[in-house]
């Protein structure tokens, strides 16, 4: 059997469609603002700015970097998707350039490379222009001189000096709500996150300013900020697959905003030598579908009570840099990360749920127990549980007491009751009082960061709050008589049916004080059955709050 020579057949593409297509990897304004972000961070800016009017549908990127020369630029148009940029910078496939096409009317690219001031050369891109051009897509060049690079005489002949060197203005954006959308919190994240590293090398700040809709201009001034809270030894593990995985990960602080309230998971992702990072929320998306990490580790990594960084060697990042390409490297960065959980993860959280858990009680009880307070004293209680507690409380508005009454100290949340906190002192009034301040009710919740409380005979009422875990008891909640110690029962059914919200275990804790201070205003001779009612009431009261 023989055959002809093969014939060669062309394969020709419509070099505008294609450009548009290309810059589609980058589909909604906000990666574009990213991608310029990153390309002025490439040239060094130290000062970075974007514009957004809502109203006018207008964007522009501005950023006191070294520039773009006239022939880098023409290299950077021919190496489309390929890629000029050196490997240590962020940018890695050249797309950045061409990302807002096909998103916009049009939009232009203003340049003065160092050391010039003046000469500033404009490309203007015409989304519909391109996209007509079969072959040979042309870009139109035009030289500027109505201004001059003076960034310390920007207030000298106003509009012809500027602090920029380059600008990427986009105009009349596409008004699609889901391509156009702008939340300056996110962009805000998103910047720290992606760029951090580089930011802080560098010193750069970002400004984002928004106007329009109706709302006043919102200005932000984005600096980056490292890791903060307590620093965990790094963690390195070899994978044949990923080559070198290093996990540095930081505990959040206790009590602090970034512990305790719903927010972004600020671990970041990216390849061990490229400065580019990208966010939690990004990876555990592309691995949740395949299930590559065990659900523990995930929710672990996503609790807020870590942040960090995870890089490894051999894993690749896609073309738009917000996650990694889905082969080997990246199973083995999976199997790292679990190594990571088993070995340091799992205990930590469990220790920091345990701390966060006590502080939680410990601030809600100080919220319940001042409320308690006018309660009491609006109900005229104040006279009859004066005194009710042999050992009172000394603070600000308080008498001091005779030395000689002092019985020692108790400290609040100590791991060793009897001992002063080492770091604590008790506070004292700028004018400390002749007498007690009339209808004072002390209150205080123990809890591991609390203060010493000084206990004395006949002091004015103390009532507290504490949160324990009562082995082999069935009781929900003690009272010490002597020191007006209301414990509670953490680990109870009741008490665990309750703590769905901070609200709902509030309101047990208001219930049972209540019922508790009028049963010690009763005679002696009640006090026994109404502890017992108040026992047997407990179902119904905790049914009534879960409903």
């Amino acid at each position: 059997m023989t055959s002809s020579p093969p014939t060669m057949v062309p394969v020709r593409l419509h070099q505008g469609e294609a450009m548009l297509k290309l810059a589609a990897t980058y589909p909604t304004l906000m990666c574009v603002g990213y991608e310029q972000v990153q390309n002025a961070l490439d040239v060094g800016a130290t000062k970075i700015e974007i514009r957004v009017n809502l109203d006018t549908h207008f964007l522009a990127v501005r950023d006191n970097g070294r520039g773009v020369t006239e022939k880098r630029f023409h290299q950077a148009l021919t190496s489309v998707s390929k890629g000029i940029k050196k490997m240590d910078a962020l940018g890695r496939f050249g797309l950045g350039l061409i990302s807002p096409l096909g998103k916009c009317r049009e939009f232009t690219f203003t340049s003065c490379a160092q050391p010039r001031v003046q000469k500033f050369l404009r490309w203007t891109f015409n989304t519909e222009a391109i996209q007509a051009q079969k072959t040979d897509v042309e870009i139109p060049m035009e030289t500027i001189t109505g201004i001059r690079f003076a960034p310390d005489r920007i207030h000298v002949e106003s509009g012809r000096n500027t602090w920029w060197r380059t600008e990427v203005a986009i105009h009349d954006y596409t008004a699609d709500k889901e391509l156009s959308r702008w939340n300056v919190d996110e962009l805000e994240h998103e910047i720290r996150s992606r760029f951090g590293r580089v930011m802080q090398r560098l010193d750069t700040e970002v400004i984002i300013t928004t106007t329009g809709q109706g709302k006043d201009k919102d200005r932000r001034v984005v600096k980056a900020k490292g890791f903060r809270g307590r620093r965990l030894p790094l963690f390195v593990y070899e994978e044949s697959s990923a080559g070198k995985v290093e996990i540095q990960m930081f505990v959040t602080r206790p009590g602090s905003r970034r512990a305790t309230k719903k927010r972004r998971v600020n671990i970041i992702f990216g390849e061990l030598g490229n400065n580019y990072r990208f966010g939690f929320a990004n990876f555990s998306r592309s691995v949740a579908r395949r299930h590559l990490i065990p659900e523990e580790a995930t929710a672990a990594l996503g609790s807020g009570m870590f942040e960090g960084e995870i890089a490894a060697e051999k894993v690749e990042l896609r073309a738009n840099r917000t996650s990694f390409k889905p082969n080997d490297a990246l199973i083995g960065l999976c199997v790292a990360i679990e190594a990571w959980y088993n070995a340091v993860g799992k205990e930590l959280l469990l220790s920091e749920k345990t701390e966060r858990q006590a502080i939680r009680y410990q601030d809600l009880g100080r919220k319940v127990l001042d409320r308690l307070s006018g309660i009491f004293r609006d109900q005229g209680l104040l006279d009859q549980i004066k005194g009710l507690f042999p050992l009172g409380t000394i603070g600000i508005g308080h008498t001091p007491p005779d030395p000689s009454k002092i019985e020692g100290e108790q400290e609040r949340g100590a791991k060793a009751p009897g001992r002063p906190h080492p770091n604590k002192r008790d506070p004292k009034p700028r004018h400390p009082p002749q007498k007690e301040k009339p209808g004072h009710v002390p209150v205080t919740s123990i809890g591991p960061q609390g203060q010493p409380r000084r206990l004395v005979h006949n002091n004015s009422v103390g009532l507290q709050f504490a949160f324990d875990d009562f082995a082999g008891s069935q009781r929900l909640w003690r009272l010490d008589r002597q020191e007006g110690i209301l414990a509670f029962n953490i680990t109870h059914p009741d008490w665990v049916d309750c703590d769905v919200n901070d609200t709902q275990i509030s309101r047990l804790m208001s219930v049972i004080a209540i019922m508790v201070v009028n049963m010690l205003v009763m005679e002696p001779d009640h006090q026994d059955l109404h502890q017992n009612y108040i026992d047997s009431a407990m179902p119904g009261i905790v049914a009534w709050l879960s409903s």
